[in-house]
């Protein structure tokens, strides 16, 4: 009989651990408003895309990328999303998106107040000059959240424009803000470092109680760029 109690309670305890792990991956707490990305599976829903390049791009001659990885950090075996692309365009912008709901505790038609937290990993040393601009002072960080799901559109100039407003390369606009840039903090090498972001947006959902984050980089340096997007929080704040 003691060993069969043993059982169970050993049963029920996997379950119960498994059931918390899906709700922290899947859902914003009730209580907490938050919920933190960080990709050891899969994108998690989120999904990206890339603008301000023509309509008939080369692909390969672009090599642009995007997937699900191991983040190259020393010591560490962290996953993410990785983005690259080579910005032959002069302009390139490159982006990740994720939709949130009801199933995250919206509501439609309603304001909310929204931390956005992330890391990216990169590799690139600050004081760098490059072709156009500088590979790590020239690509600039922005994040914003809409209530439209944000798209590379094909534009009347030949070009996939973005459907939401987020200015260009150093400038803000009204769904997106400039963060920082991708220089590496503190060091010189060619390894990958994490750099944090942080801000506070105020957003209105849809009448379906739909939203959109969106977090990207908006490239003037005229050569391949390759980022690693992970530890994305996303808290509402009352």
């Amino acid at each position: 009989m003691r060993e069969i109690k043993k059982i169970l309670i050993i049963i029920i305890t996997v379950a119960l651990i498994f059931t918390l792990s899906a709700c922290n991956v899947q859902n914003i707490i009730k209580g907490s408003n938050s919920v933190t990305f960080n990709f050891q599976k899969d994108m998690q829903g989120w999904k990206a895309g890339f603008a301000d390049l023509p309509v008939d791009y080369d692909k390969d001659f672009y090599e642009l990328g995007f997937k699900q990885a191991t983040i190259p950090v020393k010591d560490n075996k962290d996953k993410g999303i990785l983005l690259k692309g080579n910005n032959h365009s002069d302009d390139l912008f490159m982006f990740i998106t994720k939709k949130v709901d009801s199933k995250y505790g919206l509501k439609p038609n309603t304001t909310y107040k929204l931390n956005i937290a992330f890391d990216i990993a990169t590799n690139v040393p600050g004081g760098m000059m490059g072709v156009g601009g500088s590979p790590g002072a020239s690509v600039y960080v922005k994040a914003g959240a809409t209530n439209v799901e944000p798209k590379a559109e094909k534009n009347e100039d030949g070009y996939y424009r973005m459907n939401i407003d987020k200015a260009n390369q150093g400038e803000s606009g009204k769904d997106m803000v400039v963060l920082g840039n991708i220089e590496k903090i503190d060091s010189q090498d060619e390894s990958f470092q994490y750099k944090h972001f942080e801000t506070i947006f105020q957003a209105k959902t849809n009448d379906k109680g739909e939203g959109w984050i969106i977090i990207g980089t908006d490239s003037g340096f005229e050569s391949l760029s390759e980022l690693y997007f992970t530890n994305i929080k996303l808290t509402l704040i009352k």
